[in-house]
């Protein structure tokens, strides 16, 4: 095991909390609420820490959360970055595993 600094029991509220947010893409499921309310609380949640923040709308109901935090000016910078925000329904994500080859 490594040592690190996250407090684990705030990272595992902070799942829970984004895995209540229906997230489900729209181009999947017709009529899904898409990402814009878990877009936001991520927002909220960064901001809590310091960052500024923006969502962008990228497409219909596909958003991306951006988090900036400002450093000194000296030494190198960090991007992190995520791939989606959405999640899916068990039935999306079985139909997905049902067409890929193994």
């Amino acid at each position: 095991m490594f040592n690190s600094n996250v407090d684990e029991e705030k990272a595992i509220e902070l799942l829970k909390e984004l895995v209540k947010i229906d997230s489900v893409n729209p181009s999947l499921v017709s009529g899904a609420n898409g990402e814009k309310e878990i877009a936001e609380y991520i927002a909220d949640w960064l901001k809590s820490l310091g960052l500024k923040t923006r969502v962008d709308e990228v497409a219909k109901c596909r958003f991306n959360t951006v988090g900036i935090l400002e450093g000194t000016g000296e030494g190198k910078s960090l991007m992190l970055n995520t791939k989606s925000l959405s999640t899916e329904t068990p039935w999306t994500y079985q139909k997905k595993q049902r067409s890929v080859k193994h």
